[in-house]
């Protein structure tokens, strides 16, 4: 999960800021799924009064659609196949990413929870369980 920061403003690499969500869309990634939460630093998003979808879409315009234009493309220069945007390539309401945002965290918990076994079948089979309860490919319809 990333969360892509859509401002004008430059940061840093490694730059830690607040930021205000408003959305999320899942791209399939060489067959992985990568989701990428939209987001806007808290700073701008006050001064514009940009609290809703709609907010970020009046103020930016057709910047959402240029930034999966370009999730979607940009292997295609290493000579791979262009990625797939789940949901006809839709970006979901801050309600859905909530709950992705949540799942992904218990998903992480769980993970970190996992005692690695003497034997290495016992802890993929925990792996694969796990998996299988959370947001993964089988679970995502278009």
């Amino acid at each position: 999960m990333d969360v892509i920061e859509i401002s004008d403003t430059t940061f840093p690499p490694g730059s830690v800021i607040p930021v205000r969500i408003f959305g999320i869309f899942a791209l399939i990634d060489q067959g992985e799924l990568d989701w990428k939460v939209i987001g806007l630093n808290k700073h701008e998003a006050d001064l514009h009064q940009i609290f809703t979808m709609g907010d970020l879409e009046e103020r930016y315009p057709q910047r959402l659609q240029a930034i999966k234009k370009w999730f979607k493309y940009f292997k295609m220069f290493e000579g791979k196949p262009a990625n797939r945007i789940f949901y006809d390539e839709k970006t979901l309401e801050l309600d859905r990413t909530l709950e992705v945002i949540n799942e992904s965290f218990n998903f992480w918990k769980e993970l970190k929870e996992i005692k690695r076994s003497d034997k290495n079948t016992e802890h993929e089979k925990k792996l694969v369980e796990i998996a299988h309860r959370y947001h993964m490919i089988e679970k995502l319809q278009e």
